[in-house]
C-alpha cells in the first residue's frame, strides 16, 4: 500500500526530486473514494477538530480575506490554530490523548527550544497539513464553514451547542460569563499573533482552558450527536453514508486497513444502487492495482537486497511470483476495460492498458512494469520526475536509495489503497457509536 503523505521536520514533498505514486494509480483511486465519501480523507483523525475549526472561524470572522500576520503569509485562522495546538502542548496533562493532533510534535519541539510558534516552527504547508487544512473539505461540505472560510449555518449551531454544553456562558453572544472571557482571550491572542507573526506569553489558565474545552478526544454528548448527524447527512450522499455508518457501527470496533476490502465486498450486495456500482468499481480497480504494484515492489525489494549490485531480470523471474502476477494483471485489465464507472472516471485508461497488454508471457512483465513506471514519472508536472529504477551498463536494475524496500510484498492486503472506511470508523468510535 502507498500510504497517504506525512510531513515532519524533514518534508520529502518539498524536495523536487522526490515523488510519490510511481505507477500513476492515485488519481483514479481518489476519484473512486470521492464517489463514495467525498467529504473525507484518510488524513482525518479526530472529528472534534470540526468544532475547533468552527470556533476558529467564529473568532476570526472579523478579519477580511486578505488579512495576514506580520510575517506576510499567515492568515488569521492559522494564527488561531497555532494558539490551539500550543495550548494542547502546554496543557498536555489535561488531554486524554495527544497522539492524533497535527503539528503537536513540531510545537512541542519549539516549546522545548524556548521559542514561540511561528510559520517556521510550525508544519510545512500548514494550510494543508494542519487540522484546519485537513478538515476543511468536510467542514465545507457539512456547512460548518463557507468556501471563504466564514462560519456557515451548521458552524453557528455547532459553536452555540458546544459553548452551552461546556458551560461557557456568553461565548456566542454576551458580555459576561466564562464564555465571554474565553472569547475575549482568544480574540486578543489572534490579534497579537497577527501583529507579531508568532505566539507569545499567556497565563497558564489560557492553555488549560483551551485544552479542557477543546480536547480533540473528548467531545460532549450533545456535541457528539450533532457531529454524527453532520457526518451522516453531509459527508456524502446521505442514504449511502448512513448505510455505511450503520454497517460499521454493527461491527462494534474500529476498522483497520487490512480488513477494509472484506468489509467493502460484504456491503456490495445490499448497498444502495449507486453505492453498489461504486463498490464494484473499487474491487475491479484494486484487482488491477494489486498485481501491478506487487510486481513493481518485488523489483524494488530484490534490488534493495544488495543496493550496490541491484537485481537482474533473471533474478526477478526466479524469485518473484511472476506467473501469478502476470495472470492476475492480464485478467484484471480485461475486466477493468468493461467497467462503466471506470470508463467514466478514467478516460485515458486505454492508453495504460495498451502499454501493459504487451505482457503476453511472464518474461514480459518486468519490462512492461518498468516502461509504465518511467512513462508515469516522465509525465509528472512540472518537468517530470526521475524514475525510481535505474539500469546499469551490465543490465542490472538498481533502486534509488529513497525508494528501497526491505521486505518482500505481502499477499495479505487485497487492496493497495485505503477507501476512507477506517477513517469513518475512527470517527464513529470518537462519537460513541461502539459503546
Amino acid at each position: 500500500m502507498f500510504s497517504p503523505p506525512a510531513c515532519s521536520v524533514f518534508d520529502p514533498l518539498a524536495q523536487s526530486d522526490v515523488s510519490i505514486d510511481p505507477l500513476g494509480l492515485a488519481l483514479v483511486y481518489e476519484r473512486l473514494a470521492d464517489r463514495m465519501l467525498p467529504g473525507m480523507t484518510v488524513r482525518m483523525r479526530r472529528p472534534r477538530f470540526l468544532t475547533a475549526l468552527a470556533v476558529g472561524a467564529f473568532i476570526c470572522g472579523e478579519y477580511g480575506p486578505d488579512t495576514v500576520a506580520a510575517d506576510g503569509v499567515t492568515p488569521p485562522y492559522l494564527v488561531f490554530e497555532w494558539w490551539i495546538v500550543e495550548a494542547f502542548v502546554r496543557a498536555n496533562d489535561v488531554l486524554e490523548d495527544n497522539r492524533q493532533i497535527p503539528g503537536f510534535r513540531k510545537v512541542d519541539a519549539a516549546r522545548l527550544a524556548g521559542r514561540p510558534v511561528d510559520a517556521s516552527a510550525y508544519l510545512k504547508t500548514a494550510s494543508v497539513f494542519g487540522f484546519t487544512g485537513i478538515f476543511r473539505r468536510l467542514a465545507r461540505r457539512a456547512q460548518v464553514i463557507t468556501e471563504h472560510n466564514l462560519l456557515d449555518e451548521a458552524g453557528h449551531g455547532l459553536v452555540q451547542l458546544w459553548a452551552a454544553e461546556r458551560g461557557l456562558d456568553g461565548f456566542y453572544r454576551g458580555e459576561s460569563g466564562a464564555g465571554a472571557t474565553l472569547r475575549a482571550d482568544l480574540a486578543k491572542a489572534v490579534a497579537e499573533g497577527l501583529r507579531d507573526g508568532r505566539t507569545g506569553s499567556r497565563p497558564g489558565r489560557f492553555a488549560e482552558t483551551i485544552a479542557t474545552h477543546l480536547d480533540p478526544s473528548k467531545p460532549g454528548r450533545r456535541e457528539r450527536s450533532l457531529l454524527r448527524e453532520l457526518i451522516d447527512d453531509r459527508a456524502g450522499d446521505p442514504d449511502e453514508v448512513r448505510f455505511v455508518t450503520e454497517a460499521l457501527a454493527k461491527r462494534g470496533t474500529p476498522l483497520e486497513f487490512r480488513d477494509e476490502a472484506a468489509v467493502l465486498r460484504s456491503l456490495r450486495a445490499r448497498a444502495p444502487d449507486r453505492l453498489g456500482t461504486t463498490l464494484k468499481a473499487i474491487d475491479v480497480y484494486e484487482e488491477f492495482c494489486r498485481p501491478l504494484t506487487d510486481a513493481f515492489d518485488w523489483l524494488r525489494f530484490l534490488a534493495s537486497e544488495n543496493p550496490q549490485h541491484g537485481a537482474s531480470a533473471n533474478e526477478f523471474l526466479k524469485q518473484a511470483p511472476v506467473d501469478e502476477l502476470t495472470r492476475r494483471l492480464t485478467l484484471a485489465i480485461d475486466v477493468a476495460s468493461e467497467n462503466d464507472v471506470l470508463t467514466e472516471l478514467w478516460p485515458d485508461r486505454s492508453e495504460v492498458f495498451t502499454r501493459l497488454r504487451e505482457v503476453h508471457r511472464p518474461a514480459d512483465l518486468l519490462d512492461a512494469v518498468i516502461d509504465h513506471h518511467r512513462e508515469v514519472q516522465r509525465r509528472k508536472p512540472p518537468d517530470g520526475k526521475r524514475a525510481w529504477i535505474e539500469e546499469t551498463s551490465r543490465q542490472r536494475l538498481l533502486v534509488r536509495a529513497a525508494y528501497r524496500l526491505e521486505n518482500a510484498p505481502s499477499n495479505n492486503l487485497p487492496y493497495v489503497h485505503e477507501y476512507r472506511l477506517p477513517t469513518l470508523s475512527r470517527f464513529l468510535a470518537d462519537l460513541g457509536a461502539f459503546r
